[in-house]
């Protein structure tokens, strides 16, 4: 066997393996950037950041992006209720007290209505009936938003810092409080819980 090729075979081995132990990896195995795709959203991760292509619907039938309901400064809480988890309404003073603290400070709260779309009436009332009723009540038609979220149960947060970027899953409380403290001041870290505890209702 030629020495020189023998010679080149372990030049190169030995740099792959150097580089695999660095963790010198190709880009796109170590992208944690989601994209949507036709009819099977992909499962959005925490550090994914959320596309523009994703749609829904206003109480006026207006279609349109969701992301297109914050600015680029907006951090954006996003709101996944149900009108029909009758049995869990405590749920109400932790959504209400995070929405009378922080609306204003550069925080774009929405609400996703994911039950029956003949519902929405309901929840714009259960809006209105917590001082929540400029929030834009939407509904998400094809459940594409509520299965790229991963949400499991209403009511559940998510929560985009400023760059579209998914920090917070999870059900109402201190964690989501601390999470959006976290988001607003760019402190610390944003607390996620594992598992996520389902208040109220599954989705469909």
């Amino acid at each position: 066997m030629n020495w020189k090729i023998l010679l080149i075979g372990v030049l190169v081995c030995g740099t792959a393996s150097v580089s695999k132990s660095q963790g010198f990896l190709p880009p796109e195995t170590t992208s944690t950037t989601t994209t949507p795709s036709t009819g099977s959203p992909e499962v959005m991760r925490i550090g994914s950041w959320f596309p523009k292509t994703y749609m829904v619907t206003n109480m006026d039938g207006q279609q349109r992006s969701l992301i297109s309901y914050k600015s680029a400064l907006d951090v954006m809480v996003i709101l996944f209720l149900s009108p029909n988890c009758d049995a869990k309404q405590q749920h109400w003073p932790l959504i209400k007290h995070l929405y009378e603290d922080y609306n204003g400070w550069h925080v774009a709260f929405v609400a996703i209505n994911t039950g029956d779309p003949a519902s929405s009436g309901t929840l714009a009332e259960q809006l209105k009936k917590n001082k929540m009723g400029k929030v834009p009540l939407l509904q998400d038609d094809d459940h594409a938003v509520t299965k790229a979220f991963a949400i499991s149960g209403a009511p559940e947060f998510a929560m985009l810092d400023e760059s579209a970027v998914l920090q917070y899953r999870g059900p109402p409380g201190k964690y989501a409080r601390s999470a959006l403290v976290a988001m607003i001041g760019h402190t610390s870290k944003v607390p996620n819980p594992e598992p996520v505890e389902i208040l109220g209702c599954p989705v469909p």
